[in-house]
């Protein structure tokens, strides 16, 4: 089975490779050339004059903003196992009858996707990107301005694309307009800021706009009030280019849909296939009524709010139906192709009434959780359908492209594949990626509307095996705790879903086959799989380029932190016979290096024998996850491990704990003292004063002799000397520890321990401490006396020669020491 994605470094800027998905269209076209056959259109390719002498479909993206997965009559949930549908209440209670009739004629998408808010969406539409590429990972409005929310601890990524996609940037309609597409833009744009070229849709490759512009809503979808122009102080709401409507009594949809269709007209008269990019600005808010709709919603009961929101549904409905009705009287129902979805799931958060089922906040796309802005499926599943206008099987442009009327796909797809699919309709090609920022993340689905001509091999199975990435490092705007409002990133893969969430640094795990609703998190019952997921993740947001949250105060990325962590095995059997107390004060086992995994699973075996035991890797060590080249600030670092070793102690039902920290784990546990002293009972360092005394000069050093320039020398001098026995394959393991020269969480952890104060700022040390250290030429006496003074119970102890880790050297006598130093004390 072919994967979607390679696991390989990050290229240069001046490297160009192909990505997979390249390499296996450039595949599938040699196959066909050979057989003599036709071929698919490749999505990348040397920019040719279309074959005049294949049909040119039109083609209708029809996008309506904010409409949830349940807000249309034509049920979107059915179960891909047994092909049951399920109509919900929302499904009776919304009127979109000309869907149904799409829907009838065409493919239902059961499981599409799109991003969590608006702009990322429509980015990725025009470039074929996933936001985490693309990086326009929030709404935007004014130039240079960020228009996120804060949470306590972190703000947005420092360089997100807060102005945009711009002109210089690749696009879906340029390249249709190039190959001979008349393009249309009508309703809401929502691409550039303000005053910046990409907030004229013709900048970015059409041939009309219509009331599009750089804002992301109107002040009002009333004619009588202007559209927002008569409103003193909207100016930067209000939709441009309708004047002549202005105090009329009509609708902005109604307007939107008039103007494209004279375009449209436009387009048949210079006799060239057209792209109509019909992006309504409904159903976003403000919520006015759609008349004449709403009436007959209020006459059944329905609150203010919803009647006004379903009479938006039904009026962008009625726009469809207009469009159809339109292009068969112009004779080119039967070209023309409309694919149907949402620009993200739909508003519940605030601004709504009661739901069809009588609920309120947050329920309003049940059975999925929250809506729009969340993490959850609420806020990124939408309806999707895809038909042609008219069918007829026996038109040429359907015989070339094969929609089956009537069914069910239950393929994950994701809004970045549309890019691909609409090219290959249209039998256009995009130039090829010269960088990794440029590559193209969506594929091609064509084949899911049916069995097509051009293509002789089927990759269905290939949809479940590829990760669907969901990344919006922000606050979007309402806060509704518990919902998933906040920064976060997201992939599913298969039936499986891992949530991470920046702010609290918790991830959660759901089962989508089974829980449909993520009401039942399996993170802590499926460790291994969260492990495997979140690796995965984490890999693909990085080779995406993706960019982290930061700190408020540091300004540093703070990106996905997993901490892996395990009991001693015989811990549980020992409680259950009654060979422990269950009343002795449980340990916590730090790592610090990567070489520290073999003294630690010693010492774990030989505690777990007499007491509970756990051990924990530290983030970009072990068994741990964070992404390579993490420019991470050093005390921020240390305090988010510290919280992460706190929760890993709820999780195992520790109270309180004794916590032994190796090297850099010596600095968390420091950091765990002073963020969390109530639960500390007592703490032994070990080798920590090594870390300690390093200074940027020493870290460059060392990371240089361990695998820089320096490697080589020094690796010779270890075999020629001290270490007879050192290998590269030793060196490639210490290697394993480190992340790049001058970023990643070891040299954070050497920053930090390298700063004395993390030793003598803040409280003293209330509890007991052992710390044991090997003799230093570079040892100074301040450090030790600082090391002395931070408690009234502090013992040091110091060996001499002895390696750089006494627990490797020493181990026995290290159990030795530190049961002892337990038993004086009564831990």
């Amino acid at each position: 089975m072919p994967r979607l994605t390679r696991k390989r470094p990050k290229p240069t800027h001046e490297e160009s490779r192909y990505s997979e998905r390249v390499q296996l269209s450039l595949q599938f076209a040699l196959f066909s050339w050979l057989l003599a056959l036709p071929t698919t259109a490749l999505i990348f390719g040397q920019e040719s004059e279309p074959d005049v002498d294949l049909p040119r479909p039109n083609i209708v993206f029809f996008l309506v903003d904010d409409l949830g997965w349940q807000d249309i009559s034509v049920p979107m949930w059915i179960d891909p196992e047994t092909g049951v549908e399920t109509r919900t209440a929302f499904n009776d209670h919304f009127r979109t009858p000309n869907l149904e009739g799409l829907a009838a004629r065409g493919v239902r998408f059961s499981q599409a996707y799109s991003c969590a808010v608006c702009s990322p969406t429509r980015t990725s539409i025009l470039s074929g990107q996933n936001a985490a590429r693309h990086k326009v990972t929030q709404w935007t409005l004014q130039p240079g301005k960020d228009q996120s929310g804060k949470t306590k601890r972190l703000q947005s990524p420092a360089d997100w694309r807060v102005d945009g996609w711009q002109p210089e940037d690749r696009s879906l309609a340029r390249i249709l307009q190039e190959s001979g597409y008349f393009t249309i833009h009508a309703g809401k744009a929502h691409w550039g800021a303000r005053g910046t070229a990409g907030s004229d849709p013709r900048n970015l490759g059409f041939d009309v706009n219509i009331a599009g512009h750089h804002a992301g809503a109107p002040s009002s979808y009333l004619g009588t009030k202007g559209f927002g122009a008569f409103r003193e102080g909207q100016e930067i709401w209000t939709v441009p280019g309708l004047e002549a409507w202005h105090g009329e009594e009509v609708h902005l949809t109604d307007v939107t849909t008039e103007l494209a269709l004279q375009a449209v007209d436009t387009a048949l008269e210079e006799e060239k296939p057209f792209f109509l990019y019909l992006a309504h600005y409904s159903v976003h808010t403000p919520l006015e009524p759609h008349d004449p709709f709403a009436q007959p919603y209020r006459d059944a009961g329905i609150d203010e709010k919803e009647a006004r929101y379903a009479s938006m549904v039904e009026g962008v409905d009625k726009s469809m139906t207009e469009v159809i009705a339109h292009l068969e009287e112009r004779g080119v129902a039967e070209n023309t192709i409309v694919l149907f979805t949402s620009d993200n799931g739909g508003l519940t958060v605030h601004a709504r009434g009661r739901s069809p089922l009588d609920t309120g906040q947050n329920t309003h796309n049940l059975p999925l959780r929250a809506g729009k802005g969340s993490a959850y499926e609420g806020g990124t599943r939408v309806p999707m359908i895809v038909g042609w206008a008219k069918q007829n099987d026996t038109h040429p442009a359907q015989q070339r492209l094969r929609v089956t009327p009537g069914i069910v796909r239950h393929e994950p797809v994701i809004i970045e594949d549309s890019f691909a699919t609409v090219l290959r309709w249209a039998g256009a090609t995009a130039k090829e990626p010269q960088t990794v920022e440029d590559e193209i993340d969506g594929r091609d689905w064509t084949e899911l509307l049916g069995p097509q001509p051009d293509q002789l091999i089927s990759f269905e199975g290939f949809y479940a095996q590829r990760p669907l990435l969901f990344h919006y490092p922000h606050v979007w705007g309402p806060n509704s705790p518990g919902w998933g409002y906040e920064p976060h990133s997201a992939m599913r893969l298969g039936d499986w879903k891992v949530i991470y969430f920046y702010e609290p640094q918790r991830w959660e795990l759901y089962d989508l086959a089974s829980d449909l609703g993520e009401q039942h998190d399996q993170s802590t019952a499926q460790p291994g799989r969260l492990n495997k997921m979140a690796r995965r993740m984490v890999a693909e947001l990085q080779e995406r380029g993706a960019q982290w949250p930061t700190h408020r105060v540091s300004g540093q990325p703070e990106p996905p932190v997993l901490v892996h962590y395990e009991f001693a095995q015989p811990a549980a059997a020992a409680l259950q016979s009654g060979q422990i107390d269950p009343s002795d004060t449980p340990l916590v086992l730090i790592h610090g290096w990567s070489e520290d995994s073999y003294s630690m699973s010693r010492q774990l075996a030989h505690f777990g024998k007499a007491r509970r035991v756990l051990a924990i890797d530290l983030p970009g060590h072990g068994r741990s996850i964070a992404p390579s080249g993490f420019e991470g600030n050093a005390v921020h670092t240390m305090a988010a491990y510290a919280d992460q070793v706190a929760k890993a102690m709820n999780r195992a039902g520790f109270d309180q704990a004794i916590l032994i920290g190796h090297s850099n784990g010596a600095v968390v546990a420091r950091e765990f003292a002073r963020r969390h002293p109530k639960r500390l009972a007592g703490m032994v360092t070990l080798d920590g004063a090594l870390q300690s005394i390093f200074d940027q000069a020493s870290i460059d050093q060392i990371c240089g002799l361990l695998y820089g320039e320096q490697r080589a020398q020094f690796l010779a001098s270890m075999q020629a000397h001290s270490q007879p026995n050192t290998s590269e394959a030793e060196l490639d393991r210490i290697h394993s520890g480190h992340v790049t020269t001058r970023a990643g969480v070891q040299v954070a952890s050497f920053r930090a321990a390298a700063d004395l104060s993390i030793w003598e700022e803040d409280v003293p040390l209330a509890v007991p401490l052992l710390a044991v250290h090997v003799e230093q030429a570079t040892w100074s006496e301040s450090y030790q006396a600082a090391v002395r003074a931070l408690g009234e119970d502090v013992e040091l102890v110091v060996w001499q020669d002895v390696g750089h880790h006494v627990q490797w050297e020493r181990t026995d006598d290290l159990h030795a020491l530190i049961e002892a130093w337990l038993e004086a004390r009564g831990l």
